[in-house]
């Protein structure tokens, strides 16, 4: 990616792209708060913050050959603000940009999208406003980290004397472990997919567990947990969130530094596996 590049859903913006980003409004460190007024004194009484999440509005103008050429790239730029996806509940995609020689991301969706008549009109020249909403306030490395672990096979218990009712055979799964050094500057959501055969599988990372207590994932069946999206969906679609023990989506951060992943569940073939990635995050720029 060159130098002051960005990129959403496929589509190159720059100086050497068919359309040009001539300015970037990086929006407002905001914050939403429960602040009152003392009712019987004068000053306010604080309560908790949160921040809001700032909107990327970027200036665009073709960069074209011929007239007819803007029309057909900034088109094509306003294709990807109109994605079809952004019917779906939770969805967001990536916006890439260049940082001093490296490449960032963040995640969010395309919202307003306006074109202008100017006097560059008349030269094959279009220009629009093209706004962003990001999902959170942080920023991302561009390139993903991630574990794999697989289970344990289980074993097939036999028969102990003197036998005591009821009895039967025991298949269980052991616990795999897993170390990683954890990059950037803050706490980043991670997903999780889970791949079978594994039954009642579990995964921990940095002070949470995700269990499925009643799930039974056959060898040609995953699900992915994506905190970003709050959703939990197998390979067809299919919702999974109804499977979940207790857990907030919030909690599936991995936090900088060196940390333990753990995977267990049910499995005699030893051949089901578990992935946690992740992209570092940073504050800021």
């Amino acid at each position: 990616m060159r130098p002051h590049d960005f990129e959403v859903g496929g589509i190159r913006l720059g100086y050497h792209e068919p359309v040009v980003v001539e300015t970037v409004d990086f929006g407002d460190l905001d914050f939403r708060t429960q602040d009152v007024t003392h009712p019987r004194d004068d000053r306010v009484l604080f309560g908790r913050d949160y921040l809001t999440p700032p909107v990327w509005t970027l200036s665009l103008a073709t960069n074209p050959a011929t007239f007819a050429g803007g029309l057909d790239s900034m088109a094509k730029v306003e294709g990807v603000w109109a994605n079809a996806a952004r019917k779906s509940p939770g969805w967001y995609t990536w916006l890439r940009y260049e940082r001093a020689g490296e490449v960032r991301r963040v995640p969010g969706r395309p919202r307003k999208f306006s074109r202008s008549h100017t006097k560059t009109f008349r030269h094959g020249v279009i220009k629009a406003t093209a706004e962003f909403q990001r999902l959170d306030t942080k920023t991302y490395g561009d390139e993903s980290q991630s574990v794999r672990l697989t289970t344990v096979p289980g074993s097939v218990g036999g028969y102990t004397f003197p036998i005591i009712f009821p009895w039967g055979t025991k298949k269980t799964g052991g616990l795999r472990q897993g170390s990683v050094v954890v990059e950037g500057t803050t706490s980043t959501p991670a997903t999780v997919v889970i791949h079978g055969p594994v039954k009642s599988p579990v995964v921990t990372g940095p002070g949470w567990r995700l269990s499925f207590p009643k799930l039974t994932l056959a060898y040609d069946q995953q699900i992915t947990v994506d905190p970003r999206s709050q959703s939990v969906r197998r390979g067809d679609g299919a919702s999974m969130v109804g499977y979940m023990g207790k857990f907030y989506f919030d909690q599936l951060v991995m936090k900088p530094g060196t940390q333990e992943i753990t995977f267990s569940g049910v499995d005699d073939s030893g051949t089901g596996w578990a992935r946690v990635s992740w992209f570092p995050a940073y504050q800021g720029m």
